[in-house]
């Protein structure tokens, strides 16, 4: 009841995406357009965009969404419930890995877990395609699958090879940790022996891994320098940002997993590293509080160890080994420390709380009075096991009625979107062929996410579209064209200046009603015939996209 009450949590994530009106901007719109160029002749050989100028590591996340992207209409709403599905599915592994590894015990606290960690996220959240978001309930998943492999089950090989590679392909954020967890399982395993019965799923294993890098491998090879080359130019040789370093490392791991963590509730910076636009200072915790969840979980392994209770040892070594590789992985995060790139560590401060809380169960369930055939002792354990189930109802409750927030990943954005959508289609249609070239390029401060949603916009309606100028490096370059017809997408003070030159204007969005309320500003499209102003490449080069 309480696994069936976290998959219900997950699934009512869907719920939001039926029928809403989302018209995704920004990194969604890039989302949503690789997604779609999955199965034809643009199929992606890389993940998705960095603002750094490469891709994240591999396009298993795109494949893995475009199947029931397709299924389900191959519209926006159709990649909001494919992520709904990817994450009810990730909280089944998550249970039948628990079950696995230590019964209805564990299953029961981690359901419990598991509610607490999506109520955190917000339910919206759940459905939301962000590559940073995509891999948070997949990687919980990959941490309790490496439990269960650590602890000798065979066959948990093959999933963390998945697991790991889609985990590892949304995000680089996600790559230290989850190689260090992975790393850890398997030593543990080799400790459990098998011999010959380890033969299949090892060979499934590296099936797994072959299948999920091949895609990257290929790339490496036909482009002309590759993304893996560009990849390990940045954080191999040198950033041309400065890292975050490991003092900084340990106290925004502090502040996530100490204390009140965010992932229950506690507000989170925006930056963390202060955002000198608006003079944010953030409150971060000590670099020392981080011995806190480290004692704890220290704690739980000596005192596991002495009980016998070595599944459980086990969970406590993979948990601080998720520790260390998070502060050497944070110590490594370059440029601005936006919260999206430090998310991983709710995962990281979850997995540690469920370790705890199973050892905390474990004592309890056997103490001696607890343990006792009389009918007092068959009582409180019925009356425990109850409330138990109660609580995680309850807690599955709330998850969803404080989880259903009426706003979409990045709403906001899509405003002047669909506002520009009609009448550039109707003016396309009267200028170029169905299916004909067409560039759209963003000028000035264009930060609202429209250049990339008219890009989306345009490619769905079937046209070949490109992004141009500074633009250009947000899409790959099978994507890239040489248009005779390019739109510009101009917006705030600088549309005066465009319409004083009497340029075409193909589309306007004036901000009236809910635009005005939400601060948008004016965002027009022009045709570029020659007479535009010259780009602005430091204003066009906008650090509001992307994940990072």
């Amino acid at each position: 009841m309480a696994a069936a009450t976290a998959v219900a949590v997950a699934l009512s994530s869907i719920g939001v995406a039926l029928g809403a009106d989302w018209v995704p901007a920004s990194d969604w719109a890039l989302i949503e357009a690789s997604v779609r160029d999955v199965g034809t002749a643009h199929t992606p050989l890389v993940g998705f965009f960095s603002r750094y100028g490469w891709f994240h590591p591999g396009p298993w996340p795109l494949y893995v969404l475009a199947v029931p992207y397709r299924l389900f209409g191959a519209s926006p709403q159709a990649l909001l419930i494919a992520v709904g599905l990817v994450n009810t599915a990730a909280v089944v592994v998550c249970c039948r890995a628990s079950w696995r590894i230590g019964g209805h015990r564990l299953l029961l606290v981690t359901s419990g877990a598991l509610i607490a960690l999506m109520a955190g996220m917000r339910v919206w959240l759940l459905v939301d395609p962000w590559n940073p978001w995509l891999g948070l309930l997949p990687f919980a998943a990959l941490v309790l699958c490496c439990w269960a492999l650590a602890l000798g089950h065979r066959w948990y090989l093959p999933a963390v090879a998945a697991l790991a590679t889609f985990v590892v392909q949304c995000h680089v954020a996600f790559v230290v940790p989850a190689v260090a967890v992975v790393l850890a399982a398997l030593v543990l395993c080799v400790r459990s022996g098998g011999g010959e019965r380890w033969r299949p799923a090892l060979l499934a294993g590296a099936a797994v891994v072959v299948v999920g890098w091949a895609p990257v491998v290929v790339e490496q090879v036909v482009a002309d320098g590759g993304n893996l080359a560009a990849l390990g130019s940045f954080f191999v040789t040198a950033s041309v940002e400065p890292t975050a370093g490991p003092v900084q490392g340990a106290r925004i791991l502090a502040t996530e997993t100490s204390g009140w963590p965010p992932w229950l509730g506690r507000p989170e910076p925006t930056r963390f590293d202060g955002d000198p636009r608006i003079g944010d200072v953030p409150d971060l915790a000590s670099p020392w509080a981080v011995a806190v969840p480290v004692a704890l979980v220290a704690a739980t392994w000596y005192l596991a160890r002495r009980r016998g209770a070595g599944w459980i040892a086990t969970g406590a070594i993979l948990a601080m080994v998720l520790l260390a590789g998070s502060w050497i992985g944070l110590a490594r995060l370059a440029g601005p420390q936006y919260y999206w790139l430090v998310r991983f560590t709710w995962v990281v401060g979850w997995f540690g709380v469920v370790v705890v809380a199973a050892f905390v169960v474990e004592v309890l369930v056997d103490t001696a009075w607890l343990r006792r055939r009389s009918p007092a002792g068959s009582r409180t354990r019925a009356a425990l096991a109850a409330a138990a189930i109660v609580a995680v109802l309850l807690a599955g409750a709330v998850a969803v009625r404080t989880g259903a927030d009426p706003v979409l990943p990045a709403q906001t954005l899509g405003l002047p979107v669909a506002s520009l959508r009609p009448a550039t289609l109707d003016w396309l249609r009267g200028h170029v062929p169905p299916g004909g070239a067409v560039a759209v390029e963003g000028r000035s401060d264009e930060r609202y996410g429209a250049t990339q949603g008219l890009f989306n916009v345009l490619d769905a309606a079937g046209y070949d579209v490109s992004l141009r100028g500074e633009w250009a490096k947000q899409v790959r370059e099978d994507r890239r064209n040489e248009a005779p017809v390019t739109l510009v997408v101009v917006s705030g003070d600088e549309v005066g200046s465009w319409r004083a030159r009497g340029i075409e204007e193909v589309a306007a969005f004036e901000p009236t009603g809910l635009g005005s309320a939400l601060d948008l500003e004016p965002t027009v499209v022009f045709l570029d015939d020659g007479d535009a102003p010259a780009v602005d490449e430091a204003a066009s080069d906008s650090d509001e996209p992307t994940d990072g």
